[in-house]
């Protein structure tokens, strides 16, 4: 039977929400976003709240997990008119709904979050990303506008959330916001009870979640290229024109299969291609940045759930995770041919990439899953609203 990830009886559960609501609102992200519709969402539902979420994305649905869905028309008029039009429509639309909690997800909702504030009730501000080393390594923006946008990022989410509560997705966003309650992105415990992915011998890897330069498009078709006895699948979106580069770099010799280039990949459709199985090892190849170096990214906890062996690049936040915890292999980043070796190694040694595979589903399932967050953040929001 086929799985609906987060969606559970409320056995168990304290039935906390007592029915009081919590909306959450986000112009940016889609109406399926993993944390937000999947998890967080999902968990006020089970919890016992009313959970509303209102969203710019045209093709939101209900879908029959207890969320509400409140549909605004996003302008149209790309980033500014997100800001200045959809934005401050989310709000009021919100604002007109008899909420209990907000849990507002953009930093372009903050200064229209304010007006939340005049109802007497709860805000929560969710920090999703380090915005500020992100704008950082635009590289297409001129340096003038970077340090112009850093700057106006950095007032607005450090001093304009204030009267919020803050919840964050990553434990080291606590250095720029202490206080702030860490929700991490971890995966649902029952994906570590499926068929494990991992398979004995497998010349097959897997890199999934959105694809650019900084997350390792390059590395991961320079792999295909130096090494066309191996399968590289990529599902995520990708930039039509790097998808063309990277099947260039790659060539017709190479087996590199890319899924999503110009267009979203709904996690249900990364988890069909875990279900297939047959995968050696899951990978991360980032190059160095600000932006990810301490980042515990949300693949590694799926990977690790799915028992597939993690081989990433060698940042001391990802060693300490991946090689101190005996779930993979970390490697020299950039170098492709130590990457190569680190498979051959996987494959060299069954017994040894068993055992990875077996302690990363052990981990999920004890310590790093959803179950935990979800109870969690629904603990919180009972916490604040209680005063």
């Amino acid at each position: 039977m086929k799985t609906v990830w987060g969606r559970k009886s409320m056995s168990g559960k304290s039935g906390r929400g007592q029915g009081r609501h919590v909306v959450h609102i986000s112009t940016v992200h889609s109406a399926i976003d993993p944390r937000i519709r999947l998890k967080e969402l999902r968990s006020a539902a089970e919890h016992g709240f009313v959970a509303t979420l209102v969203t710019a994305d045209s093709d939101a649905a209900e879908l029959n997990d207890g969320v509400r869905i409140e549909i605004v028309r996003p302008s149209g008029a790309g980033r500014i008119g997100r800001m200045f039009w959809t934005a401050p429509r989310a709000v009021f639309r919100a604002f007109g709904l008899s909420a209990d909690i907000y849990h507002i997800h953009d930093p372009e909702l903050v200064p229209w979050g304010w007006l939340l504030l005049t109802k007497g009730v709860p805000v929560v501000y969710d920090i999703h990303e380090d915005y500020v080393t992100a704008i950082r390594q635009k590289s297409y923006l001129p340096g003038f506008v970077r340090t112009l946008f850093v700057a106006v990022v950095s007032v607005l989410e450090r001093f304009a959330t204030q009267p919020f509560h803050r919840v964050i997705a990553e434990r080291y966003y606590q250095r720029r916001f202490p206080g702030a309650l860490p929700i991490l992105n971890y995966p649902f415990r029952e994906m570590s009870m499926e068929r494990a992915s991992y398979a004995e011998g497998s010349r097959k890897v897997i890199y999934t979640g959105n694809v650019s330069i900084d997350r390792g498009a390059m590395e991961l078709a320079a792999l295909a290229a130096k090494r066309p006895d191996l399968e590289v699948l990529v599902i995520g979106r990708c930039a039509p024109l790097l998808a063309e580069r990277m099947t260039g770099v790659a060539d017709e010799k190479a087996r590199l299969v890319l899924t999503g280039a110009g267009r979203y990949v709904p996690f249900g459709e990364i988890m069909a291609e875990y279900r297939k199985g047959g995968l050696l090892a899951g990978l991360a190849l980032f190059p160095e940045t600000e932006h990810y170096r301490e980042k515990e990214l949300t693949k590694f906890f799926e990977y690790m759930a799915v028992g597939l062996p993690v081989v990433a690049s060698d940042f001391p936040v990802w060693r300490r995770l991946i090689a101190d915890n005996g779930v993979g292999l970390c490697v020299r980043h950039g170098d492709v041919g130590e990457v190569g070796s680190a498979l051959d190694w996987l494959r060299d040694n069954p017994r040894k990439a068993a055992l990875m595979s077996e302690r990363g589903r052990r981990l999920v399932r004890e310590r790093f899953n959803w179950e935990g967050e979800g109870e969690r953040l629904t603990g919180y929001y009972t916490k604040i609203m209680n005063g």
